[in-house]
């Protein structure tokens, strides 16, 4: 009997046993790919509904959030990004909540998803990482009930998940192509990203000539020409805008120095995550930016927008402080100068030299308008000639810097009363003093022209969108504001005692020459002329403690070796003269007073 019953025993444990090998799985787990296609291809999906698509990027978020609790936290970010690149967007899920929920919607959503990807992005830990994944998976499941109230099938979209956008090398032939009649910064914002992908899908194949048109134009074909970088200028910063052109050169830069997919997807991604970042300022309701597309658009549609999306208070006030701020930014630079040079004239006792500073302000002011005329046709001639405005603005920036150099040190060589008289009482002080007049008016002319072309291309497309009046308006202000400026270096500057006054200029000048010198090569930066020298354009991490500001960015500074350098250079340069001529000044005056002592 205990033989049986040990049988028994045995028996029943085998089968406990084969039991756990038998038990059927409750559910196959999905596969969770990067992409929405993958995804419906590897789990064999033939028919779906908005539903389907929110569950799927809440899989999407929870992979995402394993990868992060486990410490992958780069694996954890790339699957963060595909929930809105590879999923939200090529589902179509974006486009059916903009025009069957609202833009305000979508906006909303985006958020939710640049949180979640920050979360994670910057490790602000798992339990504020689940708190952004479960908000935005809530906003999804909650838009999922309303496009899919009856569960119904969207089979038309299963057989085709995205249509596929033509993507061209300019944003004049990609709205054309893709029948594109109204759009808003989020869209812009789109094709860039496109056009990116482009590029590293050639890069991929190993065209990387190809692939290096393509990461050009996302620049000079897209980001100038849709007018992003005006607006990000005008209504952010212009610390911004030398933040995101950086991040665009970066780009080029690791396809054109072949620095392998990884180096290049990563400069991509940075690049992407800015402009989005932007367009949700740019566009915070989702307003559509009719009148930029104006061209494909009729007149009374574009009214009918353009006076519900820019006709609330603050809109106008917006308009009118970027309008100020760029014509204060831009003319302050040149009206310093400007003023500084006639009240250095007025004090010196050389009036008449105060014609030619004003004769060539004023053709500073013609010929502003006459390239910014020649400019406006190349440009809109081909993308390729965005490349010639930065390059033509870096060199009339560097060519500044020589031109100021030396009107500095001459200035300062001059702060002594007894080197003055003696500079003028000299016979041989005429032909010099004609060749530094010019030499005056010629810096006149060129710090006008620089600053003035360079204003009325930034004016053009606002000026062409919903609210000129209230541009003029900030236009106006700005002028009024710089005239206060140069009464007070005109009139208040010429009672000032001759030696500080003289030093100051001449400190003002220095510090504009070094301030040029940056701008001048981060605008040849931007034209591509630096793409082959890697040491330029890099920004390793002693640097990376200087920030992106409008103080630093009015001064030309920024945390990249090929501007830091030159202007360190300049700096000890201009120290070292300025401490010569102030020697010489010295010894100058020590003659005076002992002649004037033995008189």
């Amino acid at each position: 009997m205990s033989k049986l019953k040990k049988l028994f025993c045995f028996v029943l444990t085998l089968l406990v046993f084969a039991s756990m090998f038998t038990i059927p799985a409750c559910a196959e787990e999905p596969e969770i790919p990067l992409t929405w296609e993958e995804y419906v291809a590897v789990n064999g999906i033939t028919s779906w509904n908005w539903n389907d698509a929110a569950d799927a990027i809440e899989a999407v978020a929870d992979k995402a959030m394993a990868l992060y609790a486990a410490g992958e936290n780069d694996a954890a970010y790339t699957y963060a990004k595909a929930t809105y690149w590879g999923y939200y967007e090529t589902t179509g899920f974006e486009r059916n909540v903009m025009t069957r929920i609202s833009g305000a919607r979508v906006s909303e959503v985006e958020l939710a998803f640049t949180n979640f990807r920050k979360a994670i992005k910057k490790d602000n830990g798992i339990e504020a990482a689940q708190e952004k994944a479960d908000i935005l998976v809530g906003f999804l499941h909650e838009d999922a009930l309303i496009l899919s109230p009856e569960g119904a099938l969207n089979t038309a979209a299963a057989e085709a998940p995205a249509v596929e956008r033509v993507v061209p090398l300019t944003w004049e032939e990609y709205i054309t192509a893709n029948g594109i009649s109204s759009w808003n910064w989020n869209d812009a914002a789109d094709a860039i990203e496109a056009v990116a992908d482009k590029a590293m899908a050639l890069y991929a194949d190993g065209e990387n000539d190809e692939a290096y048109n393509y990461a050009k134009a996302t620049y000079w074909g897209y980001y100038e020409t849709t007018g992003f970088e005006r607006n990000v200028m005008t209504r952010i910063s212009g610390a911004r805008v030398s933040e995101v052109e950086l991040a665009f050169t970066n780009f080029r830069k690791a396809i054109k120095k072949d620095n392998g997919i990884e180096a290049a997807q990563e400069k991509a991604d940075i690049l992407v995550g800015f402009l989005h970042e932007d367009a949700l300022i740019l566009s915070p309701e989702g307003a559509l930016n009719t009148a930029a597309s104006a061209a494909t658009e009729s007149t009374e549609t574009v009214a009918e927008v353009s006076t519900t999306s820019a006709s609330t208070t603050g809109g106008s006030v917006a308009i009118f402080l970027g309008s100020f701020a760029i014509i204060l930014r831009e003319g302050l630079e040149a009206i310093l100068i400007v003023g500084a040079i006639i009240a250095y004239l007025v004090k010196s006792g050389n009036k008449k030299g105060v014609v030619p500073v004003y004769i060539g302000s004023v053709l500073g002011v013609v010929c502003s308008f006459i390239m910014a005329a020649i400019l406006n046709w190349l440009l809109s001639r081909s993308a390729e000639y965005h490349m010639s405005q930065e390059i033509i603005e870096g060199i009339a920036a560097l060519t500044a810097v020589v031109v100021l150099f030396w009107v500095s040190n001459w200035m300062v060589s001059k702060s002594e009363s007894a080197t003055w008289t003696s500079y003028i009482e000299s016979k041989a002080s005429a032909g010099s003093e004609k060749g530094s007049g010019f030499a005056l008016a010629f810096t006149a002319w060129l710090a006008v022209f620089r600053e003035g072309a360079e204003v009325i291309l930034f004016y053009q497309p606002m000026l062409a969108e919903d609210r000129p009046d209230m541009v003029w308006a900030g236009f106006l202000v700005g002028v009024a504001a710089l005239v206060v400026v140069f009464i007070l270096i005109r009139f208040v500057s010429i009672r000032l005692p001759l030696k500080p006054f003289f030093l100051g200029t001449s400190i003002l000048m220095a510090i504009m020459c070094i301030s040029f010198l940056g701008a001048g090569i981060k605008e040849l930066i931007e034209g591509g002329v630096f793409d082959n020298f890697e040491w330029v354009i890099a920004s390793p991490a002693w640097l990376s403690w200087i920030p992106y500001n409008d103080t630093l960015d009015v001064l030309g500074i920024y945390p990249l070796v090929g501007t830091i350098v030159p202007q360190l250079i300049l700096t000890a340069i201009t120290v070292a003269t300025f401490a010569i001529q102030i020697h010489r000044n010295n010894k100058v005056a020590q003659a005076a007073r002992e002649k004037a002592g033995e008189a």
